[in-house]
């Protein structure tokens, strides 16, 4: 993800922090809005072979991947 993909998780996770009437963010917060906010920057090698993966394999394939990430404590 470039610096700016990055910066847009960021702000829509303090977002939905301020609208969950919090002033800080959960990791919950971050993997609830990674597909939304990074799927269309996501490229497997199955969308190269067939050109046919959509949006929403792109965000199943990131919510695999934030599943096997542990929370840091």
């Amino acid at each position: 993800v470039s610096p700016r993909g990055a910066l847009t998780l960021l702000h829509a996770a303090r977002a939905r922090a301020l609208l969950n009437e919090r002033d800080f963010v959960i990791p919950d917060d971050v993997k609830l809005l990674t597909g939304p906010c990074l799927a269309h920057r996501v490229v497997s090698a199955r969308a190269q072979r067939h050109r046919g993966q959509s949006f929403e394999d792109n965000a199943l394939i990131l919510s695999a991947i934030l599943a096997g990430v542990r929370v840091p404590t």
